[in-house]
């Protein structure tokens, strides 16, 4: 976990602030994981003269594979470290008799590069209290706005807008 965590250090996700582990709680959540559930664990590590430059997190039950984290060393962007393994990793999973190899959430180009399936997620949030039910339909208006005017490059966010219940 180290390894994964000084990688994570100097990712394109720690640059746009978007580094999970930046959280001592989070560290150790996934130290925790990694040591109580070894056994549901892959992590898979991408090397350069023996130069960790990616790592990818996930984890296999039965035939079922679930990434959960990948990120790369910004400055081997260019060399497609992410794409490189996964597809070590889909080889290594068919050895290993895995018939799914589920991505995750979200729908990304880097994900579309192997796959034209995925599935929607839904965040709830439910309150009885007026003032905090008020706010959430504000940010999800303004979420809304936002996707449409806004939307993001290489994504297709603006086509699943919020809904409130």
């Amino acid at each position: 976990m180290k390894t994964i965590f000084k990688i994570q250090k100097h990712s394109s996700k720690h640059a746009r602030s978007m580094d999970i582990f930046e959280e001592e709680i989070v560290k150790n959540y996934y130290l925790t994981l990694t040591k109580n559930f070894s056994k549901a664990i892959r992590v898979g590590l991408l090397y350069i003269d023996d130069k960790p430059i990616a790592y990818q997190y996930g984890f296999f039950c039965k035939n079922y594979y679930v990434g959960d984290q990948i990120a790369y060393r910004e400055e081997y962007a260019k060399l497609g470290p992410g794409k490189i393994l996964v597809y070590y990793l889909a080889e290594d999973l068919k050895k290993h008799g895995a018939v799914v190899l589920d991505q995750g959430g979200g729908l990304s180009t880097f994900k579309q590069g192997f796959t034209s399936q995925y599935r929607v997620l839904y965040n709830l949030y439910y309150s009885q209290n007026v003032l905090i039910t008020t706010w959430w339909k504000m940010i999800n208006k303004a979420r809304r706005m936002r996707q449409i005017f806004f939307p993001k490059k290489n994504t297709r966010d603006h086509e699943f807008l919020f809904k409130t219940l």
